[in-house]
């Protein structure tokens, strides 16, 4: 098993870390604004790296899951 630290293997972690926010988006368990802040802090880690490795489509699927959890955070549940 090999341990993926943003150094190391900054695409495998990134992938990683927008996989965990889409986990937390959807989240049914426990404080749902806490679990969609969560979201927004992995996918902002995620984020980091796609934007600098110069990854148009991962940028873009990110950023609106992005803007859903915002939306759902100043809107209630969509």
């Amino acid at each position: 098993m090999q341990i993926q630290t943003r150094e190391v293997t900054p695409l495998e972690w990134a992938q990683n870390k927008h996989t965990l926010g889409l986990v937390y988006a959807k989240l049914a368990r426990g404080n749902q604004q806490h679990n969609n802040r969560q979201a927004l802090v992995c996918y902002e880690e995620a984020l980091s790296i796609y934007t600098a490795l110069q990854m148009p489509a991962q940028v873009s699927n990110v950023q609106r899951d992005i803007d859903h959890v915002r939306y759902v955070l100043s809107h209630g549940r969509a």
